[in-house]
């Protein structure tokens, strides 16, 4: 895993990293980068930015929310949705409308899976270095 980098917030090293499994913890442990970036979106980007996501009538878009929305209602972690189908475009689109503060959320979802594998620890180490790419974005925003 030392050529992955899994960027996690102080708040994640606190109180997610310790309650991983050892067998992760001990494989991951070297690609653990502390996130320094604080620049979330406020209520009012993220409002807008999910409004738009709403209004989205693609059939992509469609396919996406109805199959979050039904895979999160049955209890399923959002490691378990069929991702490889969904066009990378609608990923982006959504990943852009939930902003850093929703990619959290799903990187918290996917670290608290029971049955957690390196395979999910790759998904999260991909949203990770999502956010903080997010997160620089929403920084350099902010200064203009």
């Amino acid at each position: 895993m030392d050529d992955v980098q899994l960027y996690l917030t102080p708040e994640e090293i606190e109180h997610l990293w310790p309650t991983l499994p050892d067998d992760i913890r001990n494989r991951w442990q070297s690609s653990v980068v502390e996130e320094t970036q604080t620049s979330f979106e406020t209520s009012n980007e993220l409002n807008d930015r999910l409004d738009k996501l709403s209004k989205d009538t693609s059939p992509e878009m469609e396919s996406l929310r109805e199959q979050l929305v039904q895979g999160l209602k049955a209890g399923k972690q959002p490691s378990q949705i069929q991702w490889k189908e969904i066009p990378d475009a609608t990923i982006l689109q959504l990943l852009h409308g939930v902003g850093a503060c929703g990619v959290s959320a799903f990187i918290e979802m996917a670290m608290q899976e029971q049955n957690l594998t390196d395979q999910t620890m790759v998904s999260v180490a991909s949203l990770s270095v999502v956010r903080h790419h997010m997160l620089e974005a929403n920084a350099k925003a902010a200064v203009r």
